[in-house]
């Protein structure tokens, strides 16, 4: 008797179950591998981008430095111009330019030291605005060079007007000095003289005596007689006339009565003093003194005094 042996059917399905598993692992392994394979190469793509961030940043960073120094020197060359007050008015605006682009230089650098991200955002953002500093630094170089020879041409104009001034002051003391020199000789060309200088005196019956040795009990009253030359420098007005006598002891004589006695301009002490009106005629002038008392015994002299100058002397004698 023939008998059909079955094949066991749970034994296939176990096999065919084993064979899903391993299919389904190596598709998983595969998988993960594939997103393995390419967050290995996103991630050395990301590093060797923040490498080159990086540099451009340090880059950036040089840049921003280099603008706020040459931004400093050019404000720095301004200030030290020290320029005329006509043209400081002209000059605000451009330190004032210089000033706000070291502003934005400095707010840029403040942030590359606390935040690199949105210090290198601002730097890109303001690329086109650091250009245009730097053609702002090329302008105002022109302006600073153009400056700097106008200061020239003015500091070179008042050291001449300076010493011109000196030159004109030398030829005004030049001046003054020949007019100093002009009145003094003058002074001394216009100074008058008394010629013909003679003494007298009138006793006490009115009658003139001219005899030397003069009695001194019978003087009343001195005469003192001269003449002044023409001298056609000397101006013709009113001049006062000084007359000093002194005894043989130099003491000035005065009116005993009154004590008056005749003070000079400059200060200087007299007997007597007069005014004449100077003619340039040779005129006689007459001039008396009375003592008011006895005269003793002795030499007397006589100065005659006018403008600060000694123009006659004599002398008489009285026993």
């Amino acid at each position: 008797m023939n008998q059909q042996i079955q094949p066991a059917e749970p034994n296939n399905k176990l096999k065919y179950l084993l064979i899903g598993v391993i299919i389904l692992l190596l598709c998983t392994n595969g998988v993960m591998i594939y997103f393995y394979v390419n967050n290995t190469n996103e991630i050395i793509d990301k590093k060797k981008q923040l490498k080159f961030t990086t540099v451009e940043l340090l880059s950036a960073k040089s840049k921003v430095d280099s603008m706020e120094t040459e931004i400093e020197s050019r404000i720095k060359a301004y200030e030290d111009l020290k320029v005329a007050n006509d043209t400081l008015s002209q000059n605000y605006q451009d330190l004032k330019d210089l000033k706000a682009a070291l502003a934005k230089m400095r707010s840029l650098k403040r942030h590359f030291e606390k935040d690199a991200g949105k210090a290198w955002r601002l730097y890109n953002d303001s690329k086109d605005q650091l250009m245009g500093f730097k053609e702002l630094l090329e302008v105002k170089d022109e302006k600073i060079e153009l400056l700097k020879k106008q200061m020239n041409y003015l500091y070179t104009e008042v050291k001449e007007l300076k010493e011109e001034k000196v030159m004109a002051e030398g030829k005004v003391d030049s001046i003054r000095f020949i007019e100093e020199e002009l009145k003094e000789k003058v002074k001394v060309a216009s100074k008058l003289e008394a010629t013909n200088i003679k003494v007298s005196y009138i006793n006490l019956k009115q009658k003139e005596k001219d005899k030397q040795p003069f009695r001194g009990d019978k003087i009343a009253r001195l005469k003192v007689v001269f003449n002044l030359p023409v001298n056609k420098v000397a101006t013709v007005e009113n001049k006062k006339i000084f007359l000093k006598l002194e005894d043989q002891n130099g003491k000035l004589l005065l009116n005993e009565s009154s004590g008056n006695m005749a003070q000079s301009e400059d200060g200087k002490v007299f007997t007597e003093v007069k005014t004449v009106m100077y003619r340039r005629d040779n005129q006689e002038v007459e001039i008396f003194f009375s003592k008011g008392g006895n005269y003793a015994e002795g030499k007397y002299t006589l100065e005659l005094y006018c403008e600060g100058n000694t123009i006659g002397t004599g002398s008489f004698e009285i026993k």
